[in-house]
């Protein structure tokens, strides 16, 4: 990905995880310098993320794109509710 970088267009790198117990190694790799995004699932159920990996990415200046930001549907309502 890095030589591809130097290659253009690409302009930035980064690094997803969906488990929670690679969060510290995900750490590890937004220290390097080498990447400028990071994906991760973060919702109002699934807040791992908010003790360190979200303030290191504010630290860094890393993007962040939102994984399963409605908890793989479970925070949505009902097909059959009246909320639509």
């Amino acid at each position: 990905m890095e030589e591809l970088k130097t290659q253009g267009p690409r302009e930035s790198n980064g690094a997803t995880h969906y488990s929670t117990s690679a969060f510290g190694e995900l750490q590890e790799v937004m220290k390097t310098g080498r990447i400028t995004a990071i994906q991760i699932p973060y919702n109002a159920v699934e807040r791992t993320v908010e003790k360190s990996v979200l303030p290191l990415a504010k630290d860094l200046g890393i993007g962040v794109v939102v994984m399963r930001p409605f908890g793989e549907g479970s925070l949505l309502p009902p097909r059959d509710s009246n909320y639509i």
